[in-house]
C-alpha cells in the first residue's frame, strides 16, 4: 500500500510481525544465511516472489483464504505453477515512480520536527518533573514502659 498511513491504524506489532513473517519466508533475510542475494536486481526478485506466494497461493488461519482472495483481487487460491506462469508471461513494466508523501492534516497538540521530516505528538498527562516518592522511615514503636 502506497501513501500516508492512518495513524490510529498503525502499530509496531504489526510491523514486527510482517518482519518476521517476511524473514521465515524468504532465507535471504535472514542474518548469516546460506542464501543471499549477490546482487540487488535478484534480491528484489525473490523478495517479490515470496510476497507473491504469501498473498496469492496460502491460506490463512485467520482469514480462511488467501489475503488476494479476500481483498477480491483472485477468484481461488493460486498454485505455485500458476504464480511462475503468472509471473513469467507478465511484460517488463516500468519502474515505480518516487512519490512524495503526504501526511494528514494534524489535529491536537503537535511539534514539527527540524526540516519538516515529521510530526511529534505531545501528550497531555504528565508533568515535566516527577516528584519523587517520600523517603522510607522505619515504623515507630510505642516507647517501652519502665517497671
Amino acid at each position: 500500500m502506497f501513501g500516508a498511513p492512518d495513524p490510529k491504524r498503525m502499530s509496531t506489532s504489526g510491523v514486527e510481525r510482517y518482519h518476521l513473517t517476511a524473514r521465515h519466508m524468504n532465507g535471504r533475510k535472514r542474518r548469516l544465511a546460506l542464501s543471499f542475494s549477490k546482487t540487488q536486481r535478484s534480491h528484489r526478485a525473490a523478495v517479490a516472489l515470496s510476497v507473491c506466494a504469501y498473498n496469492l497461493t496460502r491460506t490463512h488461519a485467520s482469514l480462511r483464504v488467501s489475503p488476494a482472495m479476500a481483498a477480491g483481487i483472485v477468484a481461488e487460491l493460486w498454485s505455485v505453477e500458476d504464480l511462475i506462469r503468472a509471473a513469467l508471461a507478465e511484460p517488463a513494466g516500468a519502474p515505480p515512480v518516487p512519490q512524495a508523501l503526504t501526511l494528514p492534516a494534524q489535529t491536537g497538540p503537535v511539534r514539527q520536527f527540524p526540516g519538516g521530516k515529521g510530526w511529534r505528538r505531545l501528550v497531555s498527562g504528565g508533568s515535566s518533573s516527577p516528584t519523587m516518592p517520600a523517603t522510607p522511615q522505619p515504623p515507630t514503636t510505642p516507647a517501652a514502659s519502665k517497671l
